[in-house]
């Protein structure tokens, strides 16, 4: 997401009138079951990169919106480990506190960004206990919301969570399946693409996204049938 495209984005949200929440007060809402605004949107960012600081700060500041990072804590002021596409480090402690400061809230994305999936119990509990212990113990809040790495969530997950004092859970993209879904604990995100320039953020916030995931789910089946007949 280039800097200026982001910007022209953040000023189409103000110019239509959308609030901007941080993912906090939004779980709260929905915790008290309390009417959303008609117009209101969570930005959120995963891993917690410099550009957050660097680029994106001042284009939200600028308008007056906030945003919620989903920090991977083990990762602080490091490149990252699970991915070779990013070249830039993970923010430091002090980026993250100076961003916080200036409305960022940092919330959890696990102390190493593993398959929490497919990961034993013990390294469960480990990562997502110790992701809060960190923001907490680094004055940037309780910690009581993660973001699943690779938006990968399953059942046993939840009560994992409950345990280590969280509230909610987010996924990485928008799910046809969970879009009436009372589990806090696998929220649905919308990925802004940006090769669609503005209208990305029009698209999603439409019915649009709606659509387009109704017909991925059930069309990805068939599909897999199909490639395996093959």
């Amino acid at each position: 997401m280039r800097p200026e495209l982001f910007a022209r984005q953040i000023e189409w949200l103000a110019r239509k009138g959308y609030d901007t929440w941080p993912a906090s007060r939004y779980v709260q809402a929905l915790v008290e079951r309390a009417r959303l605004p008609d117009r209101v949107v969570v930005l959120t960012f995963d891993d917690g990169y410099t550009s957050v600081l660097e680029a994106a700060l001042p284009i939200l500041r600028a308008r007056g919106a906030c945003a919620t990072v989903f920090l991977v804590t083990g990762a602080v002021g490091e490149r990252p480990r699970w991915t070779t596409s990013v070249t830039e480090q993970v923010l430091t402690w002090e980026g993250a506190r100076r961003a916080a400061s200036d409305g960022l809230e940092f919330e959890s994305h696990t102390h190493t960004h593993p398959f929490l999936d497919e990961a034993s119990d013990e390294c469960v509990q480990a990562e997502i206990t110790r992701s809060r212990a960190e923001l907490e113990a680094r004055g940037l809040g309780r910690g009581r919301i993660i973001a699943w790495p690779y938006g990968r969530y399953a059942p046993h997950l939840r009560a994992a969570a409950i345990q280590a004092g969280y509230t909610a859970g987010f996924l990485d993209d928008f799910y046809w399946s969970h879009r009436r879904n009372p589990d806090l604990f696998c929220l649905n995100r919308i990925p802004v693409n940006p090769d669609l320039g503005v209208f990305g953020v029009a698209f999603s916030l439409g019915k649009g996204v709606e659509v387009w995931n109704w017909l991925r789910e059930r069309l990805g089946p068939a599909s897999r049938r199909r490639q395996r007949a093959r």
